[in-house]
C-alpha cells in the first residue's frame, strides 16, 4: 500500500455539480483518514458547454457556479498557494453542503462563509469575467489529462514522478471511511498502470445524498 506522503491529488470541480460533490465527499474522507494531500482546481461546466448550447433548467445553477470559481481564482492569484487550497477546499464542503446535501441549491447565500473564512473581499470576483481565463487554463490541463468530451468531476493522482488524470469516479451515494479508502487504492492502482484509460456503464440511479 502507498503511503499518504507519497501521493497527491487533484480534484477538478464545479459547486453546482451533484456527481461531483458525491466524489467531493469521497475524496475528503480519503484525505482525512490517509493523509493524503487535495488540491482544489476549477472546472466551469458552463464554460464547457457554452458552445453546444445550455437547457434553462442547468443554466442558473452552472453560472452560480462559476461564480464561485470566479472567487477561486481570485483567491489563488492573491493568496499563498497553500492557504488558497485551504480556503478553497473549505469553501467549496461549506457550499457543497448547503447547496446539495442541504438542497438549498441556488438560494444559499455563501458571503457569510467567504467573511466567516475571511476572504470577503475576493466577493465582487463573481461577477468579474476576467477570471475566466484562469479558469479555463485550469481546465485545459484537465482535458489533457481526460479528454475532451468530458465534465466533472476529474481526479488527477500523482505518484512516483507521474500524474494520471481521469473523468470519475461518479457515486451514487457518499462511502464510509473503509468504502472511501478502499475505492481509493483501486483508483490510484488502475492510475499507476499507465496503461488504463476507461471503465463505464450506465447511471442505476440518481444521488444520493444522505
Amino acid at each position: 500500500m502507498t503511503t499518504a506522503t507519497e501521493e497527491k491529488v487533484d480534484f477538478y470541480f464545479d459547486p453546482a455539480c451533484p456527481w461531483t460533490y458525491l466524489a467531493s465527499r469521497w475524496i475528503r474522507r480519503v484525505s482525512a483518514v490517509k493523509g493524503v494531500g487535495v488540491r482544489y482546481l476549477p472546472f466551469s461546466l458552463l464554460i464547457k458547454n457554452r458552445p453546444l448550447g445550455i437547457p434553462d433548467a442547468y443554466r442558473a445553477g452552472m453560472e452560480y457556479g462559476l461564480g464561485v470559481l470566479r472567487i477561486v481564482a481570485a483567491m489563488s492569484d492573491a493568496l499563498e498557494p497553500e492557504q488558497a487550497n485551504q480556503i478553497t477546499g473549505e469553501l467549496y464542503a461549506r457550499i457543497g453542503d448547503a447547496y446539495h446535501q442541504q438542497g438549498l441549491g441556488r438560494s444559499f447565500d455563501y458571503l457569510p462563509v467567504l467573511e466567516e473564512l475571511g476572504v470577503e473581499k475576493f466577493a465582487d470576483a463573481a461577477s468579474d469575467q476576467g477570471w475566466d481565463v484562469p479558469i479555463e487554463k485550469s481546465m485545459e490541463r484537465a482535458m489533457e489529462m481526460a479528454g475532451e468530451d468530458v465534465g466533472v468531476p476529474i481526479v488527477a493522482i500523482e505518484a512516483a514522478g507521474t500524474t494520471q488524470g481521469f473523468f470519475g469516479p461518479i457515486l451514487c451515494r457518499i462511502p464510509g471511511d473503509e468504502e472511501a479508502v478502499e475505492l481509493y487504492e483501486h483508483f490510484a492502482g488502475l492510475a499507476k498502470l499507465g496503461c488504463f484509460f476507461e471503465l463505464k456503464r450506465k447511471k442505476a440511479s440518481g444521488p444520493n445524498f444522505g
